[in-house]
């Protein structure tokens, strides 16, 4: 299996928190800028600090994504070489799944499954279907519609309040997510009474994936691609329907309270937070966000008056 490499930038806490997690696996260190080296089980751990006392970190193996994610809710695996493909790589009949809201700390995780014939391909380049990210929210809002319409798929939905409370009971979120999948495909293929290959925009390795559905039934003729939407007509569909749902979602959330929900988990949402709490309860805003994200910790730390 071909090494995965995760680069994060950090402050002076996460490369605190780098170091006291990995230190009984400490290496000794050759090389300029490096400060700290470790190896645990296949991956190689690395953080740099530059002239300007700017810390990195780098997590590379076959398990580098699932240990970057310990650190940070956003990592994501390096892309080498990103280069838009004229063709997608299959155009036979598949599945393909994608999630979104993983990386918002309000809103629900969504996870679509879809499935596209040959004969579905002229119909989709003809809509200009691509990954949702590279088009806008307008946009997605009109093309969704036609996809579901359309192609035969499945949608679940996690909200808030029940991740947190299976995180609670000690699951872990991306065995969630995997579980989240691995239904999504076997929903799919129940409707089209067929095997066909699945593919999965990555978010783990193969191996992790099957081991965290080693109690239920695995979809079989999987396969995982990184950036697999920009591979997969299949997978393009799922991530536009996945963002499409995830809106009306947040539209329901923003009607409800009356306000604008900032997506993402940046200072934005921060700020935002900090003003919500002043007029919602505790235990009502818990429910509204993924409570494992460090927004939500920091609370705690800041000691706003709750």
């Amino acid at each position: 299996m071909a090494s995965n490499n995760v680069t994060l930038k950090i402050d002076e806490e996460t490369k605190n928190r780098i170091i006291e997690f990995y230190e009984d696996f400490s290496l000794d260190i050759s090389e300029d800028y490096v400060i700290f080296k470790a190896k645990y089980e296949k991956v190689s751990i690395k953080i740099y600090q530059n002239n300007k006392g700017e810390y990195k970190a780098t997590f590379s193996g076959e398990n580098a994504i699932n240990e970057a994610l310990i650190f940070d809710e956003n990592a994501e695996i390096n892309e080498t070489e990103v280069k838009e493909k004229a063709e997608w790589l299959d155009l036979l009949d598949q599945i393909g799944s994608d999630e979104v809201g993983v990386g918002d700390l309000f809103g629900p995780t969504v996870v679509v499954a879809v499935y596209t014939s040959s004969k579905d391909i002229e119909y989709l380049k003809e809509l200009g279907i691509k990954d949702s990210k590279k088009l806008s929210d307008t946009r997605i809002r009109e093309l969704a519609p036609l996809l579901m319409k359309k192609l035969t798929y499945s949608s679940l939905t996690m909200p808030n309040n029940k991740l947190n409370e299976e995180i609670e009971k000690g699951n872990k979120k991306l065995v969630l997510e995997a579980k989240m999948h691995n239904q999504a495909h076997l929903n799919v293929l129940n409707k089209i009474n067929k095997y066909v290959p699945i593919y999965i925009d990555q978010f783990l390795i193969s191996s992790t994936y099957i081991k965290y559905l080693n109690d239920v039934t695995i979809a079989p003729n999987i396969y995982f691609k990184t950036k697999g939407e920009s591979y997969y007509p299949s997978i393009a569909a799922a991530s536009i329907i996945a963002r499409y749902i995830f809106l009306i979602r947040m539209d329901e959330l923003n009607e409800k309270y009356q306000t604008i929900f900032p997506l993402g988990a940046g200072k934005q949402v921060d700020d935002f937070l900090a003003e919500f709490l002043k007029n919602h309860e505790f235990s009502e805003v818990k429910d509204l966000v993924k409570a494992h994200f460090k927004n939500f910790k920091n609370i705690f730390d800041l000691k706003l008056d709750l």
